[in-house]
């Protein structure tokens, strides 16, 4: 991503749409599972995939991971 911006916002933009999906998903997931489950399991992917983004070898598995990790963050 060194010298092409773009890369960097779409990135970004990918971040958002996953915490868009999280939003829409995060309450149907909650209700059917309840919420201390679906939070203690986010967090824990979230922390996961914090990981991942640190140490991916491309750009595609990090737009993946920061894709998911946007929608995990609006559960």
């Amino acid at each position: 991503m060194c010298g092409d911006d773009g890369l960097a916002e779409v990135a970004q933009m990918l971040t958002m749409a996953g915490m868009g999906l999280g939003a829409v998903l995060a309450s149907v997931v909650s209700d059917r599972y309840g919420r201390k489950v679906v939070q203690v399991g986010s967090h824990i992917a979230i922390f996961l995939t914090g990981i991942g983004v640190a140490f991916v070898p491309n750009y595609t598995v990090l737009i993946v991971l920061r894709f998911i990790s946007g929608a995990l963050q609006q559960v």
